[in-house]
């Protein structure tokens, strides 16, 4: 249909979806190629904001040789910072500093959907307007809503936010997890200040975040076990050697693979050549014969399909396919010209991924092995990148323009570097958080188990294992502090994770115990626990 339409030019948006090895990457891209061909080789325009040079080369290698017109990623109105700071505790310190100078709507981008919560959740304890955003959110809608009409100053964030969302009058970017890629930090922070206004795009960055940031992409990275029961469930569903598969009835068969997982495996094995991507088709079509004069071709389709005049019904294509001896998509490149013609008349449902299913090559394994090694050298790359942005000494502006190929003077006075004081990207004001105590001297461990007990008992609502250790703490993320807890700080001395862990002996020894009613379980002293303080005191 759009070969017969006449396209005088084919436009490509987010180009760099085309990368096997990118975070974008969509398999429907891969097909483009041959698209193109159908349509005989139209002038094509692929836009991108966020390809470096090797993405640049897989473009061209993907879509044929082009002209590249490259704008400047250099926008002044923007002051790249980056905050370091020395732990976890310091790094939520500095985004609440950052909230209350920041004047104006704030995106704060955060991994996972809990972070994203607790830090809406202590926002709006701090006095600041602040919502939270996830794809797990029941209404997504009212919550992007809250933020677009002002409702909501802050927002705290996954990246699940911001694809289609144009904001023009956001006045800072806060990362408070190392990105991705520098592409990714890139791409989000680029959502502040398109009014044109000063804005900022702070990265908050402890020495542990890369360490994090691994451990969590090693997660999802595709391993051959994975690659095998992608290829068996495509199997399981195939007839003739075609499979036909809905991107989303494929996941929930593969609850093991996410979508970003199982889009990458499917190029993999295409790359592999254990596989074909043909033109999407649908399960079923519906046929009627209508009368007149038919040729051969169709005569034989309307004789095994069993046609009747004027009675519609309902065909498997690739059934029918296989009892004419024909490929799927060439029946359905028929039964479009049939209908065109005044043949028949013909409807269609829902499209799928068509699927051949090939002979596996000789040296299939060691092609995969190849491909998963590039992916994760590649992964690897990529957060070296990101530290390497977050430790560097050079120009904010001048480091990002290089991983994107372009050479860029150093921006004089747009970024933490070049203006000389760091300590200004923190913002003009710190926000008032509760006093902290002095460490002073060790707290023993029997000593440790009367405060943990005493401050359970005395807290006026119930609090999980989690927020007990940060009351014990003196966390600024505690829901309480010292004017309404004694408890609160008396643990200082002691790390967080140590004090989780005598919580977890408290559990284990029959003083408290976890009461599973709720959403989240809550720590209650038992019998024993209040025993033992009636004992002490």
């Amino acid at each position: 249909a759009l070969r017969e339409a006449g396209i005088a030019r084919f436009v490509v948006d987010e180009a760099h979806c085309v990368s096997l090895w990118g975070l974008s990457f969509r398999p429907d891209y891969l097909f483009i190629r041959r698209v193109l061909e159908h349509l005989g080789h139209p002038p094509v325009l692929a836009l991108t904001a966020t390809a470096t040079p090797d993405t640049r080369g897989e473009i061209v290698a993907q879509l044929g040789e082009m002209d590249l017109v490259a704008a400047s990623v250099f926008r002044s109105n923007l002051h790249f910072s980056v905050v370091k700071v020395p732990n976890a505790e310091a790094k939520t310190v500095a985004l609440l500093e950052q909230c209350h100078a920041i004047d104006g709507p704030v995106l704060v981008y955060a991994r996972s959907r809990e972070r994203c919560e607790e830090l809406a959740h202590l926002l709006r304890r701090r006095g600041i307007k602040a919502g939270h955003y996830h794809a797990q959110v029941e209404d997504r809608g009212r919550a992007q809503e809250a933020f677009m009409n002002g409702e909501v100053r802050v927002l705290v964030a996954t990246v699940a936010f911001g694809m289609g969302v144009d904001k023009a009058d956001i006045r800072a970017i806060i990362h408070y997890n190392l990105p991705q890629s520098v592409e990714a930090y890139y791409q989000e922070a680029g959502r502040a200040g398109r009014d044109g206004k000063p804005s900022r795009c702070v990265l908050l960055y402890t020495s542990g975040d890369k360490a994090q940031l691994t451990s969590w992409l090693r997660q999802d990275t595709l391993t051959r076990d994975d690659l095998r029961l992608v290829y068996r469930a495509l199997r399981s569903r195939s007839a003739n050697g075609y499979a036909l598969a809905a991107a989303d009835e494929l996941g929930r068969d593969l609850p093991e693979l996410d979508e970003t997982r199982l889009r990458v495996a499917l190029g993999m094995l295409e790359r592999a050549e254990l596989l074909i991507r043909h033109f999407d088709l649908p399960r079923r079509l519906r046929v009627m014969l209508l009368e007149g004069d038919i040729e051969e071709r169709l005569e034989q389709f309307v004789v095994t399909a069993g046609l009747r005049p004027r009675v519609a019904s309902e065909i498997d294509p690739l059934d029918l396919a296989n009892a004419l001896g024909q490929q799927p998509y060439q029946l359905e490149a028929n039964l479009l010209r049939w209908s065109a013609q005044g043949y028949i008349r013909l409807e269609s449902g829902p499209r799928e991924l068509l699927l051949e299913l090939l002979p596996p090559p000789a040296d299939a394994a060691a092609r995969i092995e190849q491909m998963l090694w590039e992916y994760a050298t590649r992964q690897d790359a990529r957060i070296d990148a990101m530290v390497g942005y977050a430790t560097g000494l050079s120009c904010r502006h001048q480091a990002l323009a290089a991983h994107f190929g372009e050479r860029l003077a150093a921006c004089g006075v747009a970024c933490d570097v070049c203006a000389g004081d760091r300590s200004a990207s923190r913002g003009a004001g710190r926000v008032a958080t509760a006093p902290r105590r002095p460490n002073g001297p060790p707290v023993s461990e029997a000593e440790a188990v009367g405060i943990a007990l005493r401050t359970l008992r005395d807290l006026p609502f119930n609090v999980g294992r989690t927020g007990l250790t940060r009351i014990l703490s003196g966390s600024v993320e505690s829901a309480i502090g010292p004017d309404r807890c004694d408890g609160w700080g008396k643990l200082q001395s002691w790390t967080k994770t140590a004090t989780g862990r005598l919580i977890d002996r408290l559990v284990d020894d029959g003083l408290v115990e976890r009461n599973g009613r709720g959403e989240y379980p809550v720590l209650e002293l038992t019998p024993a626990g209040r025993a033992l303080l009636d004992d002490d005191e």
